[in-house]
């Protein structure tokens, strides 16, 4: 689960953003499933901006995105679940993590 800006695009099934949620959610759904158990390739990380993108093995492309640019607007600027951790990216790119369980 990712809370912060991003975008999916899908080979099969096309371009989706944060902002499609509650719109299209049933394409949304689809898209995801589409590269759901796939692996990724490839992950890039700008460490100017602090975005990333992980492409998957059908070439889909998952981006999320920073758009926090100071310490005012939040405390992280996006958060990453997994089964084990939870990662906390702030402003500046730092990483903090949390055991986390399901």
């Amino acid at each position: 689960m990712v809370y912060c800006a991003w975008r999916l695009v899908s080979n099969s099934f096309g371009i989706f953003s944060w902002r499609d949620i509650g719109i299209r959610d049933q394409e949304l759904i689809k898209a995801f499933d589409s590269v759901s158990g796939q692996s990724i390739v490839e992950l890039n990380y700008d460490a100017q901006s602090h975005d990333f993108n992980f492409q998957f093995e059908d070439n889909s492309v998952f981006s999320i995105f920073c758009d926090i640019a100071s310490d005012d607007e939040s405390d992280e600027n996006y958060i990453l679940f997994s089964s084990s951790e939870i990662l906390y990216i702030d402003y500046q790119g730092n990483i903090q993590t949390e055991a986390y369980a399901v």
